[in-house]
């Protein structure tokens, strides 16, 4: 089993409000059934579909005595468009994907994850679909409403379906030791979890992204340090840049190609 992430820079245009990038999400979804893994779990960002009009109405937080019901109703629906488009380019290179929604299976506590009911995940993979869900806005106890980003689901599935290899498609090669666009850039070709740890304290990595665009629920830190946590759990955890043809068929069958990979390894 793999679970699979398929950033918002990859899938769609940031600069350009509800933009598909469908030619990427296409050669994803034919590279994905191509691999034909056993069984997968898709989540996905919401790029332009979600980061602008999320920020516009301060979803992530919320302040108190503003009324969000329109900011809630307009970046649900556009996110659940663009999983449409996923769903749809998936189911036509041959992959049963269905959707699960994490506004109605999880919840949030000031911010943070507090509960997801895996059930729905679990018994659509016993039934031989690949379930999909993606970055949405969730119910919090305490601020009435936050974003919920891919990269903390993808946190909960590592930890409650403990795939073989979890992997982040990226606009980027993977993980380099400055700006993509920045001369002498260095891929960081594999890490152990202790190694990427080391890489995190450095503050600059915090600028080692290639869009500046609005992006509400971080920066390319907080997805490294969720790769930390899920390779710290024994899951060899991967970065590729889904842009690039052939990469993603190249990671799942396990064959040499440019990528980060962090291993996965217990303390």
């Amino acid at each position: 089993m793999i679970i699979l992430k398929l950033g918002g820079s990859v899938i769609t245009h940031k600069e350009r409000y509800a933009a598909l990038n469908e030619e990427a999400l296409n050669s994803i979804s034919v590279e994905l059934a191509d691999a034909s893994p056993d069984s997968m779990v898709v989540v996905h960002g919401a790029g332009s579909f979600g980061h602008m009009l999320a920020g516009k109405y301060g979803l992530k937080h919320p302040e108190k005595g503003v009324n969000l019901s329109m900011g809630i109703a307009e970046v649900q629906r556009d996110v659940r468009t663009l999983n449409l488009h996923v769903l749809n380019s998936l189911i036509s290179s041959g992959i049963p994907a269905v959707s699960i929604p994490p506004a109605v299976c999880a919840g949030l506590y000031n911010g943070s994850l507090s509960r997801m009911d895996m059930a729905s995940f679990r018994k659509f993979l016993e039934l031989g679909n690949a379930p999909v869900s993606f970055g949405d806005v969730v119910s919090d106890s305490v601020r009435g409403v936050s974003i919920l980003s891919g990269d903390t689901i993808m946190e909960a599935l590592a930890q409650e379906f403990h795939p073989e290899k979890a992997v982040f498609v990226l606009d980027v090669d993977g993980l380099l030791d400055r700006s993509p666009g920045e001369k002498g850039a260095v891929l960081y070709r594999e890490l152990t979890p202790f190694e990427l740890e080391d890489i995190l304290k450095n503050k600059q990595l915090n600028s080692i992204t290639r869009s500046a665009v609005v992006d509400i629920t971080g920066s390319i830190k907080g997805k490294m340090e969720s790769a930390l946590r899920i390779a710290r759990g024994g899951i060899d955890t991967y970065l590729v840049n889904g842009k690039v043809k052939g990469r993603l068929r190249d990671v799942l069958l396990n064959r040499p190609t440019i990528s980060t990979r962090i291993k996965g390894e217990t303390k």
